[in-house]
């Protein structure tokens, strides 16, 4: 169904994995509608190795619907809803992804972003993927423990991050170390701009 509504097909042959499931399917050929429960083994997506995907979605109106879908991978495991909307010549995206101590630097990878900063670390909160699939607006508000950027390590503490195109909005970041706390906000864009703003209290600043 869907490759009859996405243009890009290589982007669908780097998907694959084992479909199990069962549904209703109703409508026309032309407009058909389903619902049911979808379970896919050893996923692949993009050359990023999944164990599985699981849960209920729909086709409806040219709208792929997902509500409590579970994507996991080893110990991780992302709750998935909401919907990809077929209508436009580019398929859009509003999806939210809910986590619990997953891996950052993983998520970045499965949503297609991945920042020129080396990023990583476990994070328990919410991302939300909005705008056309091939350049999403993506946002993370989230707690995050065992940080890294770049050399900097062992970070804990609070981010509320965007992503859209090249640029990266820090809305709100804090860091907890030792008995200080740092907090800053600003926005970045690869070789061109810098912003920061940043308040200390306590915070240690020797190696």
């Amino acid at each position: 169904i869907l490759g009859r509504y996405f243009e890009d097909k290589e982007l669908l042959s780097k998907i694959s994995g084992n479909l199990d499931g069962n549904g209703r399917l109703s409508g026309t050929f032309h407009a058909p509608v389903f619902e049911g429960y979808i379970n896919v083994s050893q996923p692949q997506v993009m050359g990023f190795n999944l164990d599985q995907i699981t849960g209920e979605l729909s086709w409806r109106a040219q709208t792929l619907s997902v509500d409590q879908m579970i994507i996991s991978r080893a110990a991780e495991e992302v709750t998935a809803f909401g919907k990809i909307d077929f209508t436009q010549t580019q398929p859009s995206l509003d999806l939210g992804l809910k986590m619990e101590e997953a891996g950052l630097a993983n998520l970045l990878i499965l949503t297609g972003r991945s920042p020129q900063a080396r990023i990583d670390g476990k994070v328990t909160g919410y991302l939300r993927l909005l705008g056309q699939l091939d350049q999403p607006l993506l946002r993370l508000i989230a707690q995050f423990s065992e940080g890294k950027i770049n050399d900097f390590s062992s970070l804990e503490g609070e981010l509320d991050l965007q992503i859209q195109d090249s640029r990266i909005t820090v809305n709100r970041l804090l860091i907890d170390e030792a008995e200080g706390q740092l907090y800053a906000s600003g926005a970045y864009i690869p070789g061109s701009q810098l912003q920061l703003s940043a308040k200390m209290r306590e915070f240690p600043v020797a190696p």
